[in-house]
């Protein structure tokens, strides 16, 4: 190749750059700002805005508080879609899902999922006002005091709380393809102990109703590399089914941040084999240094839900055997003496002993009771 050549690429290579900069701040400066104090105006009621949450490239989530009942909430917003831009909007997607599961009429059965109670549209942004939660469990595992994990009967009805929230959210005709610690979040006060599962934005409907504000589907690789199911490596369409094995590896993980054990690999195929493995009964028997070794049965069922790698028919979908699952959970409880009435981790304030600021108003000055003490002394 000529110097010429070489410069001429350089130039166009730093051009793009410098666009993709540009639009970057465009979308930025975009974004719809709602400063503190901020009145919002939406279809049903009026609320204000205490402080911004978080933002991304295209959204942010703000506290806010309805104005009459000063009841707090959490306002997401997003970005609408320019003319001639290729991404998806998220939002709208998220709540035809979460509508759709509201519709259950078990208040039970639809208890892990934040509820939409408001909307409205601004010129260039869509709002949607729903329950609060609180943080992730891969964020309260790194403030853990066990050491980026959490304890065992955590970990347990952390297990069991995520499986009724994929039973609802599958019978609801949905698949996640994105399970992992980040997308499921402690309740907000008073409902500490309950799991909430977050972000369907790379859901799709699995049983062949079409949705208009659905996000195109595909059988191209969506979702995290560490969590997704051999499906996703397959690039197959993903059922219930592949939703269980990034579940399985997501609370192993909570248990032991050495349990997956392709977590430090980036190649993609070398991935793949180590998931292969440890989802056919050739995991390392490290594994279960920290993880009891009765979980071994349901990592192996989990496993043999799939035990071929091929494309399936949404009218002939495998069902996955919920009871079964439960059960064995059940019984690894009784075996392991956990119990559903010992407080989550983060329920006692010695939890957050190395982040005292990370602690939530409702335990400042509560003292530790004998029963949530159990694992702070082991």
């Amino acid at each position: 190749m000529s110097l010429s050549s070489e410069e001429s690429n350089l130039k166009i290579h730093l051009k793009e750059k410098q666009r993709k900069i540009r639009d970057k701040k465009e979308n930025k400066r975009s974004l719809p700002q709602f400063e503190p104090g901020k009145l919002i105006e939406a279809d049903f009621a009026s609320f204000k805005t205490i402080k911004l949450l978080g933002q991304g490239g295209f959204g942010a989530v703000y506290l806010v508080e309805e104005i009459n009942s000063r009841t707090k909430y959490a306002l997401k917003t997003e970005l609408g879609v320019k003319e001639g831009e290729k991404r998806i909007p998220c939002l709208p997607w998220e709540e035809t899902i979460l509508l759709k599961i509201q519709e259950f009429p078990d208040e039970n059965k639809k208890k892990h999922f934040i509820k939409i109670v408001d909307r409205t549209k601004g010129p260039n942004y869509n709002v949607l006002i729903m329950t609060l939660v609180g943080k992730s469990l891969n964020d309260l595992r790194k403030i853990s005091p066990f050491g980026d994990r959490l304890s065992q009967n955590t970990c347990w009805r952390i297990a069991y709380q995520t499986l009724e929230a994929l039973e609802c959210f599958h019978e609801a005709g949905f698949v996640h393809k994105d399970i992992k610690p980040h997308n499921y979040t402690k309740g907000s006060a008073g409902q500490d102990a309950v799991i909430f599962l977050l972000d369907f934005g790379l859901a799709r409907c699995y049983t062949g109703i079409k949705y208009k504000d659905a996000i195109k589907d595909t059988n191209r690789f969506a979702g995290t590399f560490r969590y997704c199911p051999r499906a996703a490596h397959a690039e197959i369409f993903q059922y219930p089914k592949d939703d269980l094995e990034s579940w399985i590896f997501s609370y192993f993980e909570l248990m032991d941040p050495e349990a997956l054990t392709w977590k430090r690999i980036e190649n993609k195929e070398k991935m793949f084999k180590k998931k292969m493995a440890y989802l056919t009964g050739r995991e390392s028997r490290n594994v279960y240094e920290l993880i009891p070794i009765e979980y071994k049965s349901i990592l192996r069922a989990v496993g043999n839900l799939s035990p071929e790698l091929v494309e399936q028919d949404y009218k002939n979908v495998q069902k996955v055997p919920y009871s079964n699952f439960y059960n064995m959970l059940t019984d690894l409880g009784k075996v392991c003496r956990f119990s559903h009435s010992e407080p989550m981790d983060w329920e006692n304030p010695k939890f957050y002993k190395n982040f005292p600021h990370e602690m939530p108003e409702n335990l400042k000055g509560m003292r530790s009771t004998s029963r949530n003490q159990r694992c702070f002394n082991r």
